[in-house]
């Protein structure tokens, strides 16, 4: 954390930088971000640039050494204005064994000695690598709260002298072996002339103290940051070759390799208790003590794990790292419940429930999310045919997992009494089949299969296939929609991962989401494709489903309407519904003015009926997108005639994800609510359609020229956009603006839009 004097006017805590906040205004970002051994990230302040670049060295038996190294540089130079600094080291537990006295004389500020159970001994040294500036150095021993450390500090801060003409923490010696926190701060009150100011945080393992050559510190530090920088990009360009691709100057280069580099350094590792309630109940219970090892959509603004982006945020990930991938697929299926649930938010520990509104803390075991992981699972299947990566245990968990949809969504209606609340009847999309397809597509011959990994794998796809079924057979449903809403124009179905965008007017147990069945097909493709690898019996089972959800047919039969000529949901539905202000009584007889709110209202009740839903836009595109469509139906035709019409989808920024022609578009869903999946561009799905429609156009048949065409097409124009965007703003968003096409939503948010990588590479998952 850190501050500068010219900010302590303000008149709220925003002058102490600490938490990744969008609405401190600041541009960062990694630059390089290997996922495990080095990094570097660039922060913009109002007043000062900080570079941190972060080195590790594996080495004995606790992870080894690692130096984080803080270069301070203002943005004007012989500035007056003093600078403070601040890190810190926490532990759940007391850790401190001794800190050595401070010694001007010295390089060497500070060492710290500790040891934990998990780490053994250790010892933290701080050093300065620029001894000329005039530094006051203050050090601080308490007993902290992670997520009370910002205000704990900031108390620390106001309990000062104010004779003194610095906010500096007040000098105390180490005595009291209880304390978990240990706190430096580095405050500049000259200023900087010649060079930029820099010290060192250099940590070492006891365990790497046989094996240490030296410590990772000046020259020999700067030598390993500038050969890993070379090895980076050397690595890069050959996973992704962008010089071999058209219009693909430096500046683009660079900026692939920052949307890579987000997306790795955002992992972070996660523990604590998940609080979870089962339907109707509650108090939530406390799940057992866990760990997560995750990528986060947004550092700044989602820093938590999404079972909906991670199997999105594993496509690009494996591609880097597959390692990563599985260790990620493994944490994720180890919080499998025995019913084959997976929580749709994973928020552990009192740090990561700081950042997430109380309302959206508990998580309900009727709740979902698209089950993104087949993605990931399928493209590994795809790399890595015949392999060992998941063995049967993790099948069988996976297998769980889909069950739990097939069983959980079936007709019977579980209305949600508040849809904030999450429940564990109700789905997400199963993502991380995506990206399990594209491993067992490229890993040839490889160990990554084993038997415990398919076992859980299993299971969540029971979860699926229990509790997500729908009315008639091969039909799905999304559950958590709540039929009894009077605020929101179209009830939202946060389940499927889409949120506002427009499903049937009315919830009721005949829905038929078709979303949800196309990803059910993926999911028993991938789970078939994983038992065969391991030559289980139930391969055929799983094959033969997925053969089913696959029959054109049978997919018309339930989801095409051939009055609107589109693939749709279908339900108790009018589009003839607005939001009108109505009075409501006075809470208080005298107020003068009479209170109000925004009800739905039926402007036609005779229009209310099942039939299939009007609304065109991501969800059409599904059996697209999952490439379920036969390459010579005269309906893969119309969907790609439909994807370039501007009234409908396209722009010169990417696809849209509602139609113009649609009422919904751009329309609130409540006073409340601006449109969030209705006309906003989203890169997530914009992949999805490319991938499709590469795949397509290498397929042989009547459309597969246009396919390729409206491929290059579209292509260009996310490329275009997206760069242009980030040039202008230093950030990648969660969504673009269909009529600007500038970013808006959460930022940095290099969760699933860094799938930008792969489309600038033209890698999909074959």
């Amino acid at each position: 954390m850190w501050f500068d004097y010219s900010k302590l006017q303000q008149s709220n805590d925003r002058f102490l930088r600490h938490w990744c906040d969008q609405n401190d205004r600041l541009k960062y970002g990694w630059t390089y971000h290997d996922g495990e051994t080095f990094g570097i990230e660039q922060i913009s302040d109002d007043n000062l640039q900080l570079n941190i670049q972060w080195l590790k060295q594996v080495s004995g038996h606790h992870g080894g050494d690692w130096t984080t190294r803080v270069t301070v540089t203002p943005q004007s130079l012989n500035r007056t204005i003093p600078i403070s600094l601040f890190f810190y080291f926490h532990h759940d537990l007391p850790w401190i064994d001794e800190i050595s006295s401070i010694s001007n004389q010295s390089p060497e500020l500070l060492t710290v000695r500790g040891q934990t159970n998990e780490l053994d001994g250790f010892t933290i040294k701080i050093k300065l690598n620029t001894p000329s500036n005039q530094v006051i150095a203050r050090t601080l021993t308490d007993v902290f709260q992670l997520d009370k450390i910002h205000e704990n500090i900031l108390t620390k801060l106001a309990s000062t002298s104010r004779e003194q003409p610095y906010f500096i923490l007040n000098e105390q010696p180490f005595k009291d072996f209880e304390h978990n926190t240990f706190f430096i701060q580095l405050t500049l009150t000259q200023p900087i002339a010649s060079e930029p100011f820099s010290f060192d945080i250099i940590y070492q393992s006891d365990s790497s103290n046989n094996v240490r050559e030296q410590d990772l510190t000046g020259y020999y530090f700067n030598e390993e940051i500038t050969r890993l920088q070379k090895q980076y990009d050397e690595r890069f360009e050959n996973i992704f070759q962008l010089k071999t691709k058209q219009n693909m100057d430096t500046k683009k280069i660079h900026f692939a390799r920052s949307a890579l580099s987000n997306l790795l350094g955002g992992i972070s590792y996660f523990t604590g208790k998940s609080l979870v309630a089962k339907p109707n109940q509650k108090v939530p219970d406390e799940y057992w003590t866990t760990n997560l090892y995750t990528a986060v959509p947004s550092r700044s603004f989602f820093p938590r794990g999404f079972v909906w982006d991670e199997g999105f945020h594993n496509l690009l990930i494996a591609r880097w790292n597959k390692n990563i991938t599985i260790d990620i697929l493994s944490h994720w299926f180890d919080m499998l419940n025995d019913n084959g649930w997976i929580p749709r938010e994973v928020i552990l520990g009192n740090e990561a429930r700081a950042r997430v509104p109380a309302e959206f803390i508990v998580q309900r075991t009727s709740n979902a999310n698209p089950p993104t992981f087949f993605l990931t699972i399928d493209y590994l299947l795809k790399t890595i045919p015949n392999s060992q990566l998941f063995n049967l245990p993790f099948i069988q968990r996976l297998e769980k997992w889909y069950q739990w949809y097939n069983r959980t969504q079936n007709a019977r209606a579980r209305v949600p009494a508040e849809f904030i609340v999450q429940r564990t009847s109700n789905a997400n999309p199963p993502t991380f089949f995506l990206t399990i397809d594209y491993l067992l597509k490229t890993i040839p011959n490889s160990q990554l299969f084993n038997l415990p990994f398919i076992q859980r794998l299993e299971k969540w796809y029971q979860w699926y296939n229990r509790t997500q079924n729908g009315p008639i057979p091969l039909s799905y449903r999304w559950r958590g929609r709540n039929a009894s809403s009077i605020y929101e124009l179209n009830p939202k179905t946060l389940t499927s991962g889409l949120d506002d965008y427009p499903r049937a007017s009315h919830p009721t147990d005949a829905e038929r989401h078709l979303d949800l069945r196309c990803w059910m097909q993926l999911a028993s493709s991938v789970i078939g494709k994983l038992y065969s690898i391991i030559n289980n019996e139930q391969t055929n089972q799983y094959l033969n489903y997925a053969q089913l959800l696959s029959n054109n047919e049978q997919l018309d039969q339930l989801h095409w309407s051939e009055q609107y000529g589109m693939y749709a949901d279908y339900g108790l539905h009018t589009d003839h519904v607005q939001l009108q202000r109505v009075p409501i009584e006075k809470p208080n007889p005298h107020q003068p003015q009479q209170p109000t709110h925004m009800i739905r209202q039926i402007t036609r009740q005779s229009d209310l009926n099942l039939k299939y839903v009007k609304h065109f836009g991501y969800v059409s595109l599904f059996p697209l997108m999952t490439r379920i469509l036969d390459p010579q139906s005269t309906k893969l035709e119309k969907i790609l005639n439909d994807l370039q019409n501007p009234s409908l989808l396209w722009t010169q920024y990417g696809l849209r994800s509602l139609a113009q022609s649609s009422v919904m578009y751009g329309v609130r869903n409540t006073e409340h609510d601006p449109p969030y999946w209705r006309g906003a561009i989203w890169i997530n799905m914009n992949y999805m359609v490319l991938s499709s429609l590469q795949h397509y156009a290498k397929t042989s048949g009547p459309y597969s020229d246009k396919a390729r065409q409206i491929y290059s097409q579209l292509r260009t124009n996310l490329i275009t956009n997206m760069f242009r965007v980030y040039e202008k703003t230093g950030h990648i968003w969660e969504q673009y603006d269909d009529k600007t096409g500038n970013g808006q939503g959460s930022h940095p948010f290099t969760g699933w839009s860094s799938l930008i990588v792969l489309i600038m590479s033209e890698l999909y998952d074959e």
